[in-house]
Order: structure tokens, then C-alpha cells, then sequence
């Protein structure tokens, strides 16, 4: 989804998501030229939280930065984790929002410079903002506690998540469970996280693992009932 960001104001210091999001520049050899040489830049988005609720938290954000370029054509381009990754590999942005967890994930591996940290005034620590939760059904009422996920289907946004899924694997292996076998299904859904507490309301998985602030957030929007989950 490709969408030229026309170059109207906004405040850069916009930020909804409890968790904390990284503005990101990808080093290349291509980046070494001068900015008026580049007749573009390319933005991408990580596309946790579903179009709407991902047009909202970082518009006032691709704003400012439209703004700055002087009249050069902005390039927004939303991502899932994996294909973020993978753009990174192959040079297609120059410029990135994502979570601080997954900036991190690939920092470690292809370099680059982080420009600013987007917070929220209930998590102002942007090192201790990036929370992952499991989530179950309440009517089921079989899932109360972390060895209750024994044999229950899973799904995920991605394995590359890193609230979404390195965050809650890690706590299972914490607490003495093996995260290969402990689930009887993994799914990989690739779709906003949002999507993935639909599902679990609906019965169509046992357990979802979400970032903490997608779970927050749809409580407080009203998208997802408390008692549901």
C-alpha cells in the first residue's frame, strides 16, 4: 500500500501507542549523496496496529517530516515485521517507523541511526516501554495462567515481532516452558495485531500474543471489550 504523504503541518512529537516507536535512517551507500541529489524519500511504516489506528498515531509524525524535505516527493509504504526486515536487507526505505523493539532487531544486523523516540506520557522511558501480553478468551475460561498454554493454538503477527512474539517466548522459557512445543498450532497471520485479538474473541484461536499497547488501546477505544479478554 503506496501513498504519496502530501507536505501539510503536524507536530512531530505525536505519539498515541503506549509503546515506544523509533524514527530510524537506513545507512547505505546510496544515502552517502547529497539530500538535494535525492529526488525522493521512502518512509516505511510498521503496520502493527491496522490501517486506521496506524494513520492516526503517525500522521502528525510523516507530516513533519513531508514537510521538511523542501518539496521533494515523500513515499509511504506500510510494512508487516517480516517484510520491513526484509526491505531493510534489499535498501527499499530510507527512512523508518517502527517499534523500538524491532528498530533494535535490525540495527543489530544492518547498522543505521536512530533520529528520535516517540513516547507516550504513561511510559516516558522508551527502554521500558515495550511490553508484549498473552491474551485468551475469558468465556473460555481454561487459560489462567502461563502452563495453562499447553496444547492451545497461537497466533501470532509475525516470529519477527518483538513485544509480539520474542517478548512472550522468552517468558515462557523464563518460567521453565519450552516455547517449540508448549503451543499445538502456530499461525503466523501477518496482519495487524488488532486482527489478532478479533480472532481470539471469535474463537478462531485459543491465544494471541499482542504488543501490551494494542491491547490497551482497543480497550480504551472501545473496539474490544475488558470483560472479553
Amino acid at each position: 500500500m503506496t501513498k504519496e504523504q502530501q507536505t501539510t503541518p503536524g507536530g512531530i512529537t505525536r505519539a498515541v501507542c503506549a509503546c515506544a516507536f523509533a524514527l530510524f535512517h537506513l545507512l547505505s551507500a546510496e544515502t552517502h549523496a547529497s539530500v538535494k541529489d535525492q529526488p525522493t524519500v521512502r518512509l516505511a511504516v510498521v503496520n502493527t496496529f491496522g490501517n486506521n489506528f496506524s494513520v492516526r498515531y503517525f500522521n502528525g509524525t510523516v507530516n513533519a517530516i513531508a514537510k521538511s524535505l523542501d518539496g521533494r516527493r515523500l513515499i509511504v509504504q506500510l510494512y508487516n515485521q517480516d517484510e520491513y526486515l526484509k526491505a531493510a536487507k534489499e535498501n527499499k526505505f530510507d527512512l523508518s517507523i517502527a517499534s523500538s523493539g524491532l528498530t533494535a532487531v535490525m540495527m543489530d544486523t544492518l547498522g543505521g541511526t536512530p533520529l528520535l523516540t516517540l513516547v507516550h506520557a504513561r511510559t516516558p522511558n522508551p527502554n521500558k516501554a515495550n511490553g508484549g501480553v498473552i491474551i485468551a478468551n475469558a468465556k473460555n475460561g481454561n487459560i489462567n495462567s502461563i502452563r495453562d498454554l499447553k496444547g492451545k493454538s497461537l497466533v501470532v503477527m509475525s516470529k519477527k515481532a518483538f513485544a509480539g512474539y520474542m517478548i512472550p517466548m522468552h517468558e515462557l522459557e523464563r518460567q521453565g516452558l519450552n516455547p517449540e512445543n508448549t503451543f499445538r498450532s502456530i499461525t503466523e497471520a501477518r496482519e495487524p495485531m488488532t486482527r489478532l485479538a478479533e480472532k481470539v474473541r471469535d474463537n478462531e484461536f485459543d491465544v494471541a500474543f499482542l504488543a501490551s499497547c494494542v491491547l490497551e488501546n482497543m480497550e480504551q477505544e472501545g473496539t474490544l471489550k475488558p470483560n472479553e479478554i
